[in-house]
């Protein structure tokens, strides 16, 4: 289910019908505020490492102005930050590196509920 937290900021929530543990967390920033993005970004990926009960889950973040897309993922601790922006002018790259999370994703959920 997707709600929002604050105007400018949209998260996947964990819903126990839906996601039993979300690994993608996403912000929209129409004021092109990149930095507060990525701060409440990553704040939203640290709450689904918790609420998951999952620390040393690989949480996949994305912002984006909708113009400009930035991508970046919090394994256990540690942020890393794609020092690439993606825009709706390349296409191709951006659905590439959408099709990348979602498949990370997609694995991680298979291995985390195929040894259950």
């Amino acid at each position: 289910m997707i709600s929002r937290d604050a105007p400018t900021t949209m998260s996947i929530m964990r819903r126990e019908t839906l996601f039993k543990a979300p690994c993608v967390e996403g912000g929209t920033h129409p004021k092109d505020d990149f930095t507060r993005g990525w701060g409440q970004c990553v704040a939203a990926m640290l709450a689904a490492q918790k609420l998951n009960d999952l620390p040393e889950q690989t949480v996949y973040g994305i912002t984006t102005n909708g113009q400009v897309w930035q991508f970046g993922q919090l394994h256990a601790d540690v942020f890393t930050q794609d020092s690439r922006s993606f825009t709706l002018e390349d296409v191709d790259s951006l659905g590439a590196a959408l099709h990348f999370v979602f498949a990370q994703c997609c694995d991680q959920v298979t291995r985390l509920y195929s040894s259950v």
